[in-house]
């Protein structure tokens, strides 16, 4: 059985284990606009022997899909007990961005269908400001739906590839 740790519990470990949150925040003697800014980082570790990853049952499209080995994706725990697809947010609409950061973000993000799984798992985007490019790279059409926080949800059907209608933007 896997270990989980309740919203409270994991706040105290994260905040108690060496290394797990590191949170910098320039020196008030810092002139300019970089003093308002600061970073955070970390890495959230799995407590525990990670289960193994389910292969999943694959009942449509087998003959295309049917050949890969395709496994649960909502648990990922490195060899170093770091957990990948975590993200922290804001749950505040109206904060400022660090003016570096808004330069460097890439105009778009890219999901891509290959394999019959959505590469990456999980993304961010910056509402307002990147395009949302969507692909299917697989020879079968498939459904993207997604809920964004702070846009309006959407389902799209991309066509196989290759062909037309293999990809969309948002």
């Amino acid at each position: 059985m896997p270990h989980i740790l309740t919203r409270r519990r994991f706040l105290v470990r994260a905040a108690t284990t060496a290394g797990a949150v590191a949170i910098g925040f320039p020196s008030p003697a810092v002139a300019g606009e970089a003093a308002q800014w600061g970073d955070l980082k970390g890495q959230f570790v799995y407590d525990g022997k990670p289960p193994e990853r389910k292969k999943l049952k694959v009942d449509k499209d087998v003959a295309c899909c049917g050949k890969f080995d395709i496994r649960d994706e909502s648990l990922m725990v490195g060899r170093d007990g770091g957990l990948a697809n975590v993200f922290v947010y804001l749950r505040t609409r109206r904060v400022a961005v660090c003016p570096e950061l808004e330069k460097k973000a890439a105009k778009e993000v890219l999901l891509d269908n290959r394999d019959c799984i959505f590469k990456p798992h999980c993304m961010k985007i910056w509402v307002g400001k990147q395009e949302y490019h969507i692909v299917n790279s697989d020879p079968i059409a498939q459904s993207v739906a997604f809920s964004p926080l702070g846009d309006a949800p959407a389902n799209i059907v991309l066509a196989a590839a290759p062909g037309e209608n293999v990809e969309a933007r948002w």
